[in-house]
């Protein structure tokens, strides 16, 4: 028997372009929320959000304590 109706559905996201991110690196630079970053861009908060975590990684020293 032949399946006819797929269950997957497309994907329809797109990757950040490196213009995008330099822009949100501005942004945040600039004081500005996630919402009105992403209201500006035209993307999502979460997609906002989550390239902002990527960018904030803490340093630790070699005793396990964050660097100030």
């Amino acid at each position: 028997m032949t399946q006819v109706h797929s269950s997957t559905k497309t994907r329809t996201f797109t990757h950040l372009t490196e213009i995008e991110r330099g822009q949100i690196a501005a942004y945040l630079e600039e004081g500005l929320s996630i919402r009105e970053i992403a209201r500006r861009i035209g993307r999502n908060v979460s997609t906002i959000s989550r390239e902002k975590q990527r960018g904030s990684v803490k340093q630790m020293d070699t005793r396990r304590k964050d660097r100030i």
